[in-house]
C-alpha cells in the first residue's frame, strides 16, 4: 500500500495538470486511422508547459470513412488511454473493432464514465488519487479532436461536463467545437477551430500552446526527434534525384538539346527537392514542412546548399515558434498552418534569394572547382582512390565522400569522385568477387600460430569419441579449449583424424602451430576438403556481388569477407585502387549505374574504359592466383 502511494506521489509530481482527449478520425475528411501518433505528440508537447501537464485519459473513435458521410456498418475502432493505469503504462490501445454503430455505442458508455470524473467544484478529489482526471487546486483541460458533440453523440457527455464546470477546451474540428460552444457553453481555448492542413505535430503544438495560455504558463515547443537527423543523411537521401538529373543532362548534351541542358544545369529542379526533403526530415511537421521546403528551395536560385541550410536548419527552428505564437494569440489552426507553410518560407526565401543564395553559389562553385582541379592530377586522384576504398570500410563513405559527390552533382554534372567511386569500389569489388567465384580461397584456420617452440608429443594418439575433442596444451594446463568455428573451413576433413604430433604443436614452413579444439564430426565436404555448404554460400555471395556491382554500381561490401580471408587479395585491391585512381585522373562519371552507362556518360569514355578493365582484371588475376596458392599450401599442411 505504501509503495502504491509512493508511485502515485511520483506521478503527481511529474505533472500538476491533467488533460482528457476525446474525438474521432475526422468528419469531412479522413484524418487518422490510428490515433497513437497524435496522442503521443500531444503528450510530448504538454510536458513542455511550465509545471507540466499530461494526458490521463483518452477516447478516440476511428473509422475507415469520413464520419460525416460514413455508413453505420463501416469498419471502425475504439481507442482509449485508461486513467486507472499508471503513467508509464498508459499507452493508446484499441479496445474494440467492428461496425461503426457498435463502436459508437461503446464509446457513449465510456463517455458517461469519463464525464463522471469531472468534479463539480475544484478540490473535490485527493491529489494522490490518480484514478480521477482532475487534481486538487488544478485547472484541468479537455482536448477535442473532431469530437461528436451532438446530443447523444459519442463525446457529448464530456463536453457538456466541461462546459458546465468552465473547463477550457482546446482542439480542432470547426463544426464540433462550434456545437460544443453553442450547446454546452464550452470555453474554447487558444486556436481551437478548423483542422484543414493540420498534422499530428501542428495539432499538438497548437493544443499545448492554447492550454498554456489559459493556464498562464510559459511554453516552448519540444524539439522533434527528426531534428536529430544528421544533415549528411538528408544529403544522401537526395542522391537518386541528383544522379538521374546528371544522367538527363548528359543525354541532353549528347542529343544537342541546349534548352533542356540549361534547365538541368541551373539547379532549379534539384534545389526545391532538397529543400522539401530537408524540411520534412528535420522538422517533423509532415506535409506542411514538405510544402514549405519546396517553396524555400524555389527561392534559392538553384543552390541546393542554400536549400539544405534553409530547409534543414532555419525552418525547423522558426516554424514551431510561429505555431506556438499563433496558438497563444487565438489564430485558428488552419490560419496557423498557412502562416507556417506559406508566409514563413516566403519571408525566409526572400532572404535566401537576395543574400544567401548568391553567396553560397559562389562558395559551392569554388569548392567544385577545387575538387575537380585537384583530381585532375594523377597523384591526388590515386590518393583519393585508395582513400575511398579504405574509407568504405571505416564509415567514411557516407560521412564524407558521398556529400562531396552530391556537391559535384548540384549543377547536373557528373562527378570526379563519383568516377573513383565506380572504379575503386564497384569494379574493383566485382573483380575480387569474380576471383572468389572462379577459384575459392582455402584458409586453414584450424591451425593457430603460437610463440611456443615445437615439442614432439610422446602421447599415444587416441581417436576422439563422439563426446571427446583432441587434447591441447591449453586443456592440459587447465584452460578452456579455444573453439574456432568462426570461419567456414575450421574443421578436419571428413573421415580423417588429427595427426599425433598436432596435439603437442607442429612446425610447418618455419611457423609453429598448435591444435584448437575440433568438432567431433565434420560437415560434408568436396574432394578438396572444403565444406559444400560454405562453398555454396561463398559462391552465392560472390555471384551476387559480381552482378550487382557491374549492373547496379552498388553492394561493394560483398567482397569484404573475401578480403578479410585473403590478405594478398586485400593488398591487391588497395594497390589496384591506387593505380586506377591515377589512371582515371580528370574523368567524371557516377556509381549507382550499370558500368556501361557510367562509361557512356563519362566525359572521357576511353580513359574510363581502360581504367575499368584494369580495375576488374588486377584483383581477379591476383585473387585467383592467391586462391590457387592457398590450395597448394593446404596440401603441404596435410
Amino acid at each position: 500500500h505504501a509503495a502504491n502511494h509512493t508511485n502515485m506521489a511520483t506521478e503527481t509530481s511529474l505533472a500538476r495538470r491533467s488533460v482528457a482527449v476525446v474525438g474521432s478520425s475526422g468528419g469531412s475528411s479522413l484524418l487518422m486511422t490510428n490515433p497513437t501518433e497524435v496522442l503521443l505528440a500531444i503528450n510530448e508537447q504538454l510536458a513542455c508547459i511550465r509545471n507540466g501537464a499530461r494526458i490521463v485519459a483518452a477516447q478516440i473513435v476511428c473509422c475507415d470513412e469520413p464520419l460525416d458521410s460514413a455508413n453505420p456498418r463501416a469498419s471502425a475502432s475504439l481507442w482509449i488511454m485508461d486513467a486507472e493505469q499508471k503513467q508509464y503504462e498508459r499507452q493508446p490501445q484499441c479496445v474494440l473493432q467492428g461496425e461503426l454503430r457498435t463502436v459508437n455505442e461503446r464509446a457513449r458508455a465510456l463517455d458517461y464514465k469519463l464525464a463522471e470524473m469531472i468534479p463539480k467544484v475544484d478540490g473535490t478529489w485527493s491529489a494522490l488519487d490518480i484514478r480521477f482526471l482532475f487534481y486538487q487546486r488544478c485547472t484541468p483541460g479537455v482536448v477535442a479532436l473532431s469530437a461528436d458533440a451532438r446530443h447523444s453523440g459519442a463525446n457529448a457527455a464530456v463536453l457538456k461536463a466541461a462546459g458546465a464546470h468552465k473547463k477550457p477546451v482546446a482542439g480542432t474540428g470547426g463544426t464540433s467545437l462550434s456545437l460544443a460552444a453553442a450547446m454546452y457553453g464550452c470555453e474554447l481555448a487558444g486556436n481551437a477551430g478548423g483542422s484543414v492542413a493540420t498534422t499530428s505535430r501542428t495539432k499538438a503544438i497548437g493544443v499545448a500552446a492554447s492550454l498554456a495560455g489559459v493556464w498562464n504558463e510559459s511554453y516552448a515547443p519540444a524539439s522533434s526527434n527528426a531534428s536529430a537527423t544528421p544533415w549528411r543523411s538528408v544529403v544522401n537521401e537526395c542522391l537518386p534525384a541528383l544522379v538521374c538529373i546528371a544522367c538527363a543532362r548528359s543525354s541532353a548534351d549528347l542529343l544537342a538539346l541546349p534548352v533542356m541542358s540549361e534547365l538541368l544545369s541551373s539547379g532549379n529542379l534539384v534545389a526545391p527537392a532538397v529543400g522539401a526533403l530537408a524540411a520534412t526530415r528535420r522538422s517533423d511537421l509532415g506535409s506542411i514542412a514538405t510544402l514549405a521546403g519546396t517553396l524555400l528551395g524555389s527561392f534559392c536560385r538553384g543552390s541546393s546548399c542554400c536549400a539544405l541550410l534553409a530547409g534543414g536548419f532555419v525552418f525547423p527552428f522558426v516554424a514551431p515558434q510561429v505555431l506556438a505564437a499563433c496558438a497563444r494569440h487565438g489564430v485558428p489552426a488552419t490560419s496557423s498552418n498557412i502562416a507556417v507553410g506559406g508566409a514563413v518560407p516566403v519571408f525566409l526565401g526572400a532572404a535566401c534569394y537576395s543574400i544567401f543564395a548568391p553567396l553560397l553559389t559562389e562558395l559551392t562553385d569554388l569548392a567544385r572547382w577545387f575538387v575537380r582541379t585537384s583530381l585532375s592530377w594523377w597523384v591526388a586522384s590515386a590518393t583519393v582512390g585508395i582513400a575511398i576504398n579504405y574509407g568504405s570500410r571505416k564509415d567514411w563513405y557516407h560521412a564524407y565522400f558521398l556529400p562531396l559527390i552530391a556537391l559535384e552533382y548540384e549543377r547536373g554534372d557528373m562527378s570526379a569522385i563519383g568516377a573513383l567511386d565506380c572504379l575503386c569500389l564497384c569494379v574493383v569489388g566485382a573483380g575480387a568477387c569474380a576471383a572468389q567465384l572462379v577459384v575459392p580461397f582455402f584458409a586453414p584456420s584450424f591451425y593457430h600460430p603460437t610463440k611456443l617452440q615445437y615439442q614432439p608429443s610422446t602421447a599415444t594418439y587416441q581417436p576422439p569419441t563422439a563426446t571427446q575433442t583432441v587434447a591441447t596444451p591449453r586443456q592440459a594446463a587447465g584452460a578452456e579449449p579455444r573453439l574456432n568455428f568462426g570461419t567456414p573451413y575450421a574443421h578436419a576433413d571428413a573421415g580423417s583424424h588429427v595427426p599425433t604430433t598436432l596435439a603437442g604443436g607442429r612446425s610447418i614452413e618455419g611457423r609453429t602451430y598448435s591444435a584448437r579444439a575440433l568438432p567431433t564430426s565434420a560437415p560434408a565436404s568436396d574432394n578438396q576438403g572444403l565444406p559444400n555448404s560454405s562453398l555454396d554460400a561463398d559462391a552465392r555471395l560472390a555471384s551476387r556481388g559480381l552482378v550487382i556491382n557491374l549492373l547496379c554500381g552498388d553492394y561493394v561490401e560483398a567482397c569484404h569477407p573475401f578480403l578479410e580471408r585473403d590478405s594478398t587479395l586485400d593488398w591487391a585491391v588497395y594497390v589496384t585502387s591506387f593505380l586506377v585512381g591515377g589512371l582515371a585522373a580528370g574523368a567524371q562519371s557516377s556509381a549507382y549505374l550499370p558500368l556501361p552507362i557510367s562509361v557512356f556518360f563519362s566525359n572521357d569514355a576511353v580513359t574510363l574504359s581502360i581504367a575499368s578493365l584494369t580495375a576488374f582484371g588486377l584483383p581477379f588475376l591476383i585473387g585467383a592466383a592467391s586462391s590457387l596458392y592457398s590450395h597448394r599450401r593446404k596440401h603441404k599442411i596435410r
